[in-house]
């Protein structure tokens, strides 16, 4: 039972990003955990289930189990162990991520370093584009990991809209899919738009304009045609990620050359491989 609940709890950190969905499953892994060991009664089970009830309390306050369906002793149990971790107050937090724009959620939700953590469990999830996500409990208020690169592809970063030209990371990843192709991103600064391009990491053309497409004409343009391998296959893959509001500054708008751009319709931007 421990050991499925454990495999559950390390699944659903992975893949739920913070918010309800996350705090809603993990809260019945975490009261489940609490309560297996609670029903074992092993040497230190009584305070391993105390542990597991703080945790659930933390990914959501005000839940709390179903008297009809677990007895009053459990529900007092989930209480004195709630009272108990309240009366913690929280501790100074340490973040030691690599890389340094890693995203770093703590409980399900997106951490607030100035708030700090109190003692005891918490679920923390490190991710980054282009790495591969760290996700476990953990007990304290350090928070480290060193996130290894994935083996290829933008992720969920894509997928989300979460690529923002400024994040080292973003950059890198997109650089690593694009290979020797040719990257323009695309930016709303000062009222017009920046298309910047890079060839193999390095900037080489930056264009402003109206508009994102004309600014990453004006870019590729620039460029002239450049050389192209006889045997390169051609594929061309589209992508869209739509982004809130009307800001248009945050993914890769073209891989490659001579594209056949247009004004994408509400504020999307699409990624093109050729």
């Amino acid at each position: 039972m421990l050991s499925a609940l454990a495999r559950a709890e390390a699944e659903a950190i992975a893949a739920l990003p913070p918010g309800p969905l996350c705090s809603a499953t993990l809260w019945e892994v975490e009261f489940q955990t609490g309560l297996a060991y609670a029903t074992r009664k092993g040497p230190g089970d009584a305070e391993r289930a105390a542990a597991r009830f703080a945790l659930a309390w933390a990914v959501d306050a005000e839940r709390r189990p179903l008297s009809g369906l677990y007895g009053p002793d459990v529900g007092l149990a989930f209480v004195q162990a709630v009272d108990a971790a309240a009366r913690r107050p929280a501790r100074p937090v340490q973040v030691e991520v690599s890389p340094r724009d890693a995203r770093v959620a703590v409980d399900c939700r997106p951490l607030v370093v100035e708030a700090g953590l109190r003692p005891g469990l918490h679920a923390v999830r490190v991710d980054a584009p282009g790495h591969e996500a760290s996700a476990r409990v953990v007990e304290g208020e350090t928070i480290a990991a060193a996130l290894p690169e994935a083996p290829g592809g933008l992720g969920p970063w894509w997928v989300a809209g979460a690529l923002v030209p400024t994040s080292a990371s973003a950059r890198a990843a997109v650089q690593r899919f694009a290979g020797t192709r040719e990257v323009v991103w695309v930016e709303a600064a000062d009222g017009q738009f920046v298309a910047r391009r890079v060839v193999d990491g390095q900037p080489r053309r930056v264009a402003r304009a109206d508009s994102a497409a004309g600014a990453v004409r004006q870019a590729l343009a620039e460029a002239g045609p450049g050389p192209r391998k006889a045997d390169e296959p051609r594929r061309r893959t589209g992508l869209w990620a739509g982004l809130a509001g009307a800001a248009v500054g945050s993914l890769a708008l073209g891989l490659g050359l001579g594209l056949g751009l247009r004004e994408p319709p509400e504020a999307r931007l699409q990624l093109v491989v050729r």
